[in-house]
């Protein structure tokens, strides 16, 4: 009985070091050639995800080799923390055409891990971003 209780308040524990936090990671770069000189041909893409106590809300920032940026919604879904650490995100029926669908996410002593198998199966780590 003693263990059931120490693994769910690790359970617990875990699930609530989420909550409230705004993590973001860079998942690839595009480079566009171009026939003249252009510096702001290239981009950077990072994935943000905000977690409250039962949502989260998913964006892609882009960010231009020039510096402007540019941020899109994906959407807000349920999301649950697994005893196994994996996050588990309800995208519905909304999302089976688009390239979440391939996100995994998983929570590994208090480091957040990505993977998308549409592009590789490289690991992404997400850093917090910390509130001013």
């Amino acid at each position: 009985m003693f263990l059931t209780l120490f693994s769910s308040s690790c359970q617990a524990q875990k699930q609530n070091f989420l909550h409230n936090k705004t993590f973001t990671s860079k998942i690839y770069s595009i480079c566009e050639e171009t026939s003249e000189y252009n510096p702001c041909a290239g981009q950077e893409v990072y994935l943000i995800l905000k977690f409250t106590p039962k949502k989260v809300v998913i964006s892609e920032k882009y960010v231009s080799s020039c510096e402007e940026e540019d941020t899109i919604n994906l959407g807000r879904y349920k999301w649950r923390l697994l005893t196994n650490g994996v996050v588990k995100i309800d995208f519905g029926q909304e999302q089976q055409s688009k390239d979440l669908k391939n996100l995994t996410l998983k929570l590994e002593n208090k480091v957040l891990k990505g993977t998308f198998a549409q592009f590789s199966e490289e690991v992404h780590i997400f850093n917090e971003i910390k509130k001013k």
